[in-house]
C-alpha cells in the first residue's frame, strides 16, 4: 500500500503535461460507497460547507486503523482524484503511521497550476476539514 510520500513522489516522476491524467485516472479509482453508507454520511454534519461541491467524509478508527469514507459526485473529478489520493494513502493505515497531510499537497503533486482558483479554495478547505478529522480520530483512538 503505497503511502502518500510514494504518491507524491510519482506526480512529481511524470511529465508536468500529464499530471491531471494521473489525477484523473486517481478519480475514477474513488470506491461508490454503497447506498447505505452514503445515506448516513450525508448529513450536514459530514459535508464539507467550504466547498462548492458536494464532498461528504467520514473518519473513524477501529482496532487503531483509521477508516476513512468519502462520498462525491462523479462530476468533480478533479475533487474525486484528490480524495482518492488521500484515501490510497490514508484508508486502512495503523494510526500510529498515518502521516501529516501537507498543508501544500497539492503544490507538492504538481497540480496548483492545473486547477482553478475556487476549485483550489474548495480543496484546500476539504483538506483541513480531514486533518482535523483525522487528528480527532487518533486521539481518542490513544486515550
Amino acid at each position: 500500500m503505497p503511502n502518500l510520500n510514494d504518491i507524491i513522489r510519482e506526480f512529481q516522476e511524470i511529465d508536468d503535461d500529464f499530471r491531471l491524467d494521473l489525477l484523473l485516472d486517481y478519480a475514477e479509482k474513488l470506491p461508490v460507497l454503497p447506498t447505505k453508507i452514503q445515506n448516513r454520511i450525508r448529513q450536514e454534519q459530514q459535508r464539507v460547507p467550504e466547498c462548492q461541491t458536494p464532498v461528504y467524509l467520514e473518519v473513524t478508527a477501529k482496532d487503531h486503523v483509521l477508516k476513512i469514507q468519502a462520498d462525491v459526485p462523479p462530476e468533480s473529478p478533479t475533487v474525486r482524484g484528490v480524495i482518492s489520493i488521500l484515501l490510497k494513502a490514508l484508508d486502512g493505515r495503523p494510526i500510529q503511521e498515518i502521516e501529516e497531510i501537507p498543508t501544500d499537497l497539492l503544490n507538492r503533486l504538481g497540480l496548483q497550476n492545473k486547477i482553478g482558483s475556487v476549485r483550489l479554495l474548495g480543496i484546500n478547505a476539504i483538506l483541513t476539514r480531514l486533518r482535523r478529522m483525522i487528528k480527532q480520530v487518533v486521539f481518542t483512538e490513544q486515550l
